[in-house]
């Protein structure tokens, strides 16, 4: 069954509106589709190099409108999900205080997260779930979701077919050196504004 769909949303790729197709595929990937929308991005930046970052933009912009629609569900349920996350945690006090953590570091979570090969539906939901300032979520994705994506369009643009092999093979580990980047940057950032960067813990 995934096999197939995989199949079929590579073959999009190919489809006469594979642009909007690209955009759909990025807006719903951001709230439950299990199939990435670089499954038509890269055969399309391989086809057409000189309009990747087009191609980059539409995905990205997208994936951070499904983030805001992901974000409102998952404010939206808060109520009636609080009281089985709050059991299955052990008690209100540790979700408060993972709410609170969550919420004081939540910038640099979304940032990271919308940057690496990962599930982004899992930050967008978490975060209105656990009510991450909406201007935050906003800032966070909109970093995350552009340089993952424009990066991959710049290699593409410049290097045309040859990236595929690269980025097959090394993509992965050049996104966990990125994210290591935007880690220490946000670290070096929190240490400038406040004496400890060390979060509370909640045992």
């Amino acid at each position: 069954m995934l096999h197939k769909l995989y199949n079929r949303v590579l073959g999009w790729s190919a489809h006469k509106k594979a642009v909007p197709l690209l955009w759909g595929t990025s807006v719903i990937d951001s709230i439950f589709f299990p199939i990435p929308p670089l499954v038509m991005l890269l055969p399309m930046m391989l086809a057409r190099p000189k309009k990747s970052f087009s191609f980059a933009f539409a995905t990205t912009v997208g994936s951070i409108i499904g983030g805001l629609m992901a974000y409102t569900l998952g404010y939206f349920f808060a109520d009636a999900l609080q009281p089985i996350v709050t059991h299955w945690l052990g008690g209100a006090g540790k979700f408060d205080c993972i709410k609170g953590i969550y919420n004081q570091y939540g910038f640099v979570a979304v940032m990271i997260w919308g940057f690496l090969p990962v599930p982004y539906k899992v930050i967008t939901w978490a975060s209105g779930f656990f009510q991450l300032p909406l201007w935050i979520f906003i800032l966070a994705s909109v970093l995350g979701r552009s340089v993952r994506y424009f990066g991959i369009g710049a290699v593409f643009y410049y290097f045309g077919a040859p990236a595929k092999k690269y980025i097959d093979k090394h993509f992965n580990t050049v996104a966990i050196i990125g994210a290591v980047l935007m880690i220490v940057v946000a670290v070096l950032y929190f240490m400038h504004r406040q004496s400890s960067f060390m979060p509370a813990t909640c045992g």
